[in-house]
């Protein structure tokens, strides 16, 4: 079983090793509780002040709550702090100087699944393999300076 999130997060984890001068913290809320994500990203704010910072959300749904609460705390993505998404949503170029996604390919992923599937339905035994698929950077406002 896949967990993106998780993935995610070892993948960032994996890839902060090499950079030992960025400091680097990773929080987990409900997408639901919105005066936590903003207790969450207004200390975020204050114990970097000074500071070059970003946040990365894990997916669209939490990119558009981290927005909304950017909006609420008095926060602008783009010159108080980067924001960056998973999955090309339809209104980041939209919201305030646009946010910076990273845009997955999401039909390949289904039909590759879908293949998958089909295949065993017919019968075919085989082991259970991974694929990888390159993303693209849609860098916008967000994290431009």
């Amino acid at each position: 079983m896949v967990n993106t999130r998780r993935e995610r997060l070892r993948a960032f984890r994996s890839t902060l090793e090499r950079y030992p001068g960025v400091i680097a913290e990773n929080a987990e809320t409900p997408l639901h509780e919105a005066e936590l994500i903003d207790n969450t990203l207004r200390q975020f704010h204050t114990r970097h002040r000074g500071m070059r910072k970003a946040v990365i959300s894990a997916n669209g749904a939490l990119t558009l709550q981290v927005a909304r609460s950017l909006r609420r705390i008095g926060l602008n993505w783009g010159s108080d702090i980067g924001l960056l998404g998973f999955d090309e949503l339809e209104w980041a170029e939209l919201a305030g100087v646009g946010i910076t996604t990273l845009k997955q390919p999401t039909w390949q992923i289904g039909y590759a699944a879908l293949e998958q599937v089909v295949r065993r339905i017919e019968g075919a035994v085989e082991t259970v393999r991974e694929q990888h698929f390159s993303g693209e950077l849609i860098v916008r406002g967000s994290t431009s300076r």
